[in-house]
């Protein structure tokens, strides 16, 4: 295995792609049922430079809250979270150009949605799922005690623990492929893999 095996950021960059449910009647019962819109956003992970600024900006703009008179606070905090949600999308496939202005309209008119992209980019398992190489603790057995003592001398180390083995190429999925959170029907992104 490589270190590149565990590398997190690069899939945070990239972001995944969120389908955009849209809520309409049941034909047979009326009840209001979720559909695929056919949109989707594309938002960035956890891990991404984007996420980790938009964050440290959010914290600081909210520490300055206590600065500002009260009358001001929930016109501004409700400011600072539609740039912070903001700040985590990509793309979309809206016909509207993605800019900050249109991006700040869209989340504005859509609190739900706006909400659900701070929760799916904090959400790890939406971009490292379950078996991939960086979120799975491997095999508890290990190799010769031989060759672990090999590899430390070569590297100048005195200790003598072994290396666990590594798994089967069957055990493990990678889970940083966008097409896996796109649900059946909904458009490609530009650029996607």
């Amino acid at each position: 295995m490589k270190t590149t095996d565990f590398y997190t950021r690069p899939a945070s960059e990239a972001g995944i792609v969120v389908p955009l449910l849209k809520v309409v009647p049941d034909p047979t019962t009326g009840q209001p049922v979720e559909t695929d819109s056919g949109e989707w956003l594309r938002v960035h992970g956890p891990d991404s430079q984007a996420f980790a600024h938009a964050e440290s900006q959010m914290l600081s703009a909210f520490a300055g809250l206590a600065e500002v008179k009260e009358a001001d606070r929930e016109a501004l905090a409700t400011d600072i979270l539609l740039d912070y949600h903001g700040a985590l999308l990509i793309a979309w496939s809206f016909d509207e150009d993605f800019t900050p202005a249109a991006v700040r309209t869209f989340l504005h008119n859509a609190p739900r949605i706006a909400q659900q992209v701070a929760a799916v980019a904090a959400d790890v398992n939406r971009f490292f799922g379950p078996g991939s190489p960086s979120s799975t603790p491997g095999p508890a057995s290990s190799t010769s005690s031989k060759a672990a003592t090999s590899r430390s001398r070569r590297n100048g180390s005195k200790s003598r623990l072994p290396r666990a083995r590594k798994s089967s190429p069957t055990s493990s999925t990678t889970g940083t492929s966008s097409a896996a959170a796109v649900s059946a029907g909904t458009k490609s992104p530009p650029g996607a893999p």
